[in-house]
């Protein structure tokens, strides 16, 4: 066909010889190439691309064996583009040889760098995270000469110090021309920022506050909750590096410049009743009411309907046969249809959600994929005896895609997992308090290393872990057995002590799970929800009955039903909505979920466990604290229903932070 009316700007050129994944891999590493394919391109595809043009040839054969609806999109998509594709033709080698560097097209009548400016672009460009993707799309691949470069000017302070080494050696002056014209860095002004102390300081605030102050005048969307989160953690120096190169954050300060001056630590305003109602605004049904107006903007379920025949004996036979057996890409556009074998009637939705209740057996530890969390619990993580399944990886990837398809039909899954195992599918880092409700003495002495100090143990950073019944050392990270564990460091060890307790003998599985999900929904799409509400997602928001929940709990340590702090709490529990009741009790009880035998029915550690509230002797400045383990809530003893309701409710929204052995 003919060209399109588009303009190519090919920077990376192929002669005529070359081979067919060849030219499209130079033709998908243009500069505009997301613009020459259309604003449809969906963010799937985006992704796809982004990896082809970092690893070449390699990614696009391993699309065409793995990803067969991916690469037969990317086909039909590159299609219109034949012309292009095929008349690259350019007298140079391919690939390039070793050091080799490739012709960049220049702008029309580019003005030309001078070594002070190089030296400004240098400090700013070469300290961003993803330097050495960014070379990457100029040079194709990273020599050891890169190496050595990147690592040079990465070290540089000052631009006057960078000027001085681009004068001294010509090839890293080139190296760095060569970026400079590629990407036509432009560097990003502080001008009309807050100081960087100032911002530092308020982002110390907890993630409630800031955004019930912010949302008075910002809509906060996905972008700027994620921003939020990351400046939380950054130190002010951080803050001051990525203020250079993150536009998107350099934007958002100065939309939020004036709270941020208004801003005092020492007498921060009180978070009014007004402005937790504008929060409660972006509560979880807001969250979900959004999700879904994604998935049908993306055609989710709006094609032909699937009608899926189900024999009752064979329940998890024939949906692993549909669910393994149909394209990634009908199962996504298609609505389902189910019919029970043998029986007459009409799905109108019961016969669907009965299919997705009884395929749940899945999940059951007995099946062998999955297990408790921990004695007594009810919560599920992933079976460390799992690999002993035979095909387990193919279980594995349908658990996935049954997730996944059930979230696509609005289905609920009758499957409660751990919190590590919701933050596994979005890809979220664990924290220390994860490691609770799996093993509370295993948290207990994690949270001891963290409070005191670990030299006197003589600790490294290996751990003991059992291999065909003998106990194997395994280092935590490279040089692990020389690297003593120190007050410095010990965090660090933390990390992945806890890294290695929750993903023990689960990568491959961890990777099916995640591979089949992710064929059903992109993980852009579930990361507006945090762990809590990703299993709301799958598992349903049941209304909470609070007369049953009162008359099942049990009181300690000088509470009693009658007494006014017990009055206050559940006066204020009364007055949450369903979605804060389930915050609530995901808080004390390490889920949302209600036994089908009501709250009389709850497990603990040890059996049946009723929800307990015992009377806490920290001070009433001191938040409530949780016991995931026990049903247990250590409850201070606050003088009114305002301290109560502030109190409890900064706990359960924060709970992450607040739940301790």
């Amino acid at each position: 066909p003919p060209p399109p009316p588009l303009q190519y700007h090919m920077h990376l050129h192929v002669p005529s010889n070359s081979t067919y994944d060849q030219r499209v891999v130079a033709f998908l590493r243009q500069q505009n190439i997301f613009q020459l394919l259309g604003d449809s391109l969906s963010s799937e595809m985006r992704s796809v691309i982004r990896t082809i043009q970092v690893q070449g040839v390699p990614a696009l054969e391993a699309l065409q064996r793995e990803q067969e609806d991916s690469f037969f999109a990317l086909t039909m998509i590159l299609s219109l583009h034949e012309h292009a594709i095929n008349h690259q033709t350019t007298p140079i080698s391919w690939p390039p040889q070793q050091g080799a560097q490739i012709q960049i097209p220049q702008p029309h009548n580019p003005p030309e760098p001078t070594n002070e400016s190089l030296g400004e672009m240098v400090v700013q460009f070469f300290r961003r995270p993803d330097i050495y993707h960014r070379v990457l799309e100029v040079f194709d691949e990273i020599t050891s000469e890169h190496r050595e470069f990147i690592a040079q000017l990465r070290a540089m302070q000052s631009a006057t110090a960078a000027t001085e080494a681009l004068e001294a050696n010509p090839d890293l002056c080139q190296f760095a021309s060569r970026l400079q014209q590629y990407y036509q860095v432009s560097l990003i002004s502080s001008a009309g920022l807050p100081p960087v102390e100032l911002i530092h300081t308020y982002f110390q605030q907890s993630t409630f506050n800031i955004h019930a102050r912010l949302l008075s005048s910002v809509s906060l969307d996905r972008e700027k909750r994620n921003i939020i989160s990351v400046m939380q953690n950054l130190s002010p120096e951080e803050i001051e590096d990525r203020l250079t190169w993150d536009r998107s954050l350099n934007t958002f300060i100065k939309l939020i410049a004036d709270q941020i001056y208004e801003y005092d630590p020492q007498n921060p305003v009180i978070v009014s009743e007004e402005e937790i109602r504008k929060l409660r605004s972006l509560d979880f049904e807001h969250k979900l009411q959004n999700f879904q107006e994604s998935l049908d903007h993306d055609n989710y379920c709006q094609a032909e309907t699937i009608t899926l025949m189900i024999r009752r004996k064979h329940v998890l036979e024939d949906t692993f046969k549909f669910l393994m057996g149909t394209k990634a890409k009908k199962l996504r556009r298609s609505s389902c249809y189910v019919k029970w074998k043998g029986e007459d009637g009409m799905d109108y939705g019961g016969p669907q959600r009965e299919l997705f209740f009884k395929v749940s057996q899945l999940f059951n530890p007995s099946f062998g994929l999955f297990e408790y969390s921990a004695e007594g619990s009810y919560t599920l993580q992933i079976s460390s005896f799992s690999s002993e399944i035979s095909n387990y990886e193919r279980w594995f990837r349908f658990a996935g895609r049954l997730i996944g398809y059930a979230v696509i039909q609005r289905q609920l899954l009758n499957v409660f997992f751990a919190r590590h195992v919701y933050k596994m599918l979005l890809h979220f880092p664990y924290s220390v308090s994860d490691i609770q409700a799996v093993d509370t003495a295993f948290h207990g002495s994690l949270v001891y290393l963290l409070e005191n100090d670990p030299q006197p143990l003589e600790l490294s950073f290996t751990v003991l872990e059992e291999t065909f019944g003998e106990l194997v050392e395994k280092e935590l990270k490279p040089g692990g057995v020389s690297i003593p564990v120190t007050l410095d460091n010990r965090s660090e060890y933390v990390s992945l002590m806890v890294e290695w307790k929750l993903g023990k003998g689960a990568g491959p599985q961890s990777q099916a799970l995640l591979r089949g999900l992710q064929e059903m929904l992109p993980l852009e799409h579930l990361r507006a929800f945090d762990a809590q509400e990703l299993e709301w997602v799958i598992a349903g928001t049941a209304e909470i009955n609070l007369e049953d929940w009162k008359r099942n709990t049990n009181y300690n340590s000088g509470y009693s039903k009658t007494h006014i702090v017990i009055h206050n709490f559940w006066a204020v529990v009364e007055s949450y909505s369903n979605e804060q009741r389930m915050r609530l009790l995901q808080f004390v009880t390490g889920t949302s979920s209600v036994p089908y035998a009501g709250f009389k029915a709850l497990m603990g550690s040890s059996g049946l466990q009723k929800f307990t509230i015992e009377m806490s002797y920290e001070n009433t400045q001191s938040l409530p604290i949780a016991h995931t383990c026990f049903n247990r809530l250590d409850l201070p003893p606050y003088q009114t229903f305002a301290e109560m309701r502030n109190k409890l409710t900064i706990a359960i929204e924060e709970c992450g932070s607040f739940e301790n052995a």
